[in-house]
């Protein structure tokens, strides 16, 4: 299974197991489910069955392999950040406020702002190191009202990147760092450079 296909998966299990508590994930007769779906900057076309996005795409695909099919039982909100981070507080808000059985969102940053959104609306998240950023209490217990999908262990993770890479390249000297603003995974890579005694330029954000 590649792996946007087992992300998809991942996250669309997580969703169902955050909206129901029924014996093997049965769907309720007659019962419409409602899920809000947020995304910091992607529009909101792509977050479809059919849109561009593939681990969207496995995303809803496996909700209806299991029984939640848009339009049938299933009502999807669709909300955007467009990119700008200041209009993020109000659309955790806004989400919130919409009052769905359970909020789907990406990013350390989405997810937090979620958490301080609502204490009771289940979220369900696609981050970086969850844990190394506060946004739970461990992996295995995340507590509060809040679970999902983690594509980053934290340091260590890091730690094994870099080392792969001075086996490729073994005289590096310096390493340059480009990500997005606010990114949760910086201090991780930060440590893990520093670690290697490896001289660390930016980061540089796009």
């Amino acid at each position: 299974m590649k792996r946007r296909e087992f992300i998809g998966l991942a996250c669309g299990v997580s969703v169902l197991a955050a909206t129901t508590s029924r014996a093997a994930w049965a769907v309720e007769p007659r019962k419409m489910y409602r899920i809000a779906v947020l995304h910091p900057s992607h529009p909101v076309s792509d977050l479809t069955e059919n849109g561009r996005i593939k681990y969207y795409r496995e995303f809803f695909h496996e909700l209806r392999q299991l029984g939640y099919i848009e339009g049938k039982n299933l009502v999807v909100e669709r909300l955007s950040g467009e990119g700008r981070i200041d209009h993020y507080p109000e659309l955790a808000r806004e989400a919130a406020a919409r009052n769905p059985d359970v909020i789907f969102a990406i990013t350390n940053l989405m997810a937090g702002l979620l958490k301080e959104a609502t204490s009771t609306i289940p979220i369900v998240a696609l981050t970086a190191d969850p844990v190394g950023t506060d946004l739970v209490t461990s992996l295995a217990r995340p507590g509060a009202n809040i679970t999902g999908v983690s594509v980053d262990a934290g340091r260590e993770l890091w730690e094994k990147r870099l080392q792969l890479l001075t086996e490729v390249v073994p005289t590096i000297s310096k390493l340059a760092i480009v990500g997005v603003e606010k990114n949760p995974e910086a201090p991780a890579m930060q440590d893990a450079t520093e670690k290697a005694g490896i001289e660390v330029v930016g980061p540089f954000y796009e």
